[in-house]
């Protein structure tokens, strides 16, 4: 309840400083520069809120067109069935580590991070994108919808408003800290359900990891000469990681990163230690198939598939791009 009482506080904060502003001011100088300040505000706040709805850009990465690589929507769609949400608008492969979904106007976009698909099996990626699509499902989608604005309100806010609407966020996320880890594990849960246990307790025990290494590795390969840098850099992330050295490294910084994981005060996610100590708690109805292929196998034709959007994104991957850059995904 306190939790709610916040959040609406939030989005009437504006309009009550705003209301402060103009009756001091109509205290200063008279009513009618206060009526005329009130309607140069709400002129300025319908012209932002016009602009900004322009200047919406399309989310980053390529677009994965579904008549060619029905696989990969076809377990999407399942898993967005499991996670009892609607399926993504589209799915895009980016440059980053990282699976996220965004919603805009209704429109759902699922991002899976290229080197995902490189350093993930099958069955993990479907514990990623399980957990993700799960933060759409029924029960979190209004409060997840709030914080999401929220937390965007703060970071677009500067001087004295950032100054009053970040400390409010905090609040509100630390009041509201136990129900967010609760989806947060309720969100496991669907991975659980989507994936089984072993491969989200194998995604997140990895993901932290793979991130620094992924990091590491393209730094490292875009360091070295310009045939060294080509656009199977993904490919041979993988490779690495299946070799001896690969994995000596993914267990010695998966370790590490577990054992030093920051705790902050406002994060909503449980540590990842806790994380996994809760899988064990869940319950498991039918145990799912492991599929330890890549996870970019669910690419149609993946040889000719990832090479090309490893050259579509190559600028972001490696920090150069090759002159034949070609192919509609």
């Amino acid at each position: 309840m306190a939790g709610r009482l916040l959040l609406i506080g939030y989005f009437v904060l504006p309009m009550v400083l705003v209301g402060l502003l103009l009756a001091a001011l109509g205290i200063a100088v008279g009513p009618g520069w206060a009526v005329l300040a009130g309607i140069v505000v709400v002129l300025l706040l319908l012209a932002r809120a016009v602009f900004t709805h322009r200047a919406k850009t399309e989310p980053p990465g390529t677009w994965i067109n579904r008549k060619r690589h029905p696989q990969l929507w076809q377990v999407v769609e399942e898993l967005a069935t499991t996670a009892d949400t609607r399926s993504p608008d589209e799915i895009r492969i980016g440059p980053d580590f990282s699976a996220v979904v965004q919603e805009q106007a209704k429109f759902r976009t699922l991002i899976i991070g290229l080197p995902m698909l490189g350093g993930l099996t099958v069955s993990e990626l479907r514990a990623v994108v399980g957990h993700e699509l799960a933060h759409f499902s029924t029960g979190h989608a209004q409060a997840s919808s709030f914080e999401r604005r929220a937390t965007a309100s703060a970071e677009r806010s500067h001087g004295l408003l950032r100054a009053v609407f970040v400390p409010y966020a905090q609040l509100y996320l630390l009041v509201t800290r136990a129900q967010s880890r609760a989806r947060e594990v309720d969100a496991d849960a669907a991975s659980v359900r989507a994936a089984g246990k072993d491969a989200t307790r194998s995604a997140l025990a990895k993901l932290l990891a793979l991130s620094v290494i992924w990091a590491r590795f393209r730094e490292r390969s875009a360091s070295q000469s310009y045939e060294y840098r080509t656009p199977d850099l993904v490919e041979r992330f993988h490779r690495y990681l299946a070799g001896e050295e690969g994995r000596r490294q993914l267990a010695t910084v998966s370790d590490r990163l577990l054992d030093k994981q920051p705790k902050p005060l406002f994060d909503t996610h449980p540590p990842t230690r806790v994380r996994l100590a809760t899988l064990d708690t869940l319950a498991e109805d039918a145990p799912q198939p492991t599929d330890d292929r890549p996870a970019w196998d669910l690419l149609t034709d993946p040889k000719h598939t990832l090479t090309e959007l490893q050259r579509q994104l190559y600028e972001e991957l490696a920090l150069s791009k090759p002159r034949d850059v070609d192919g509609d995904l």
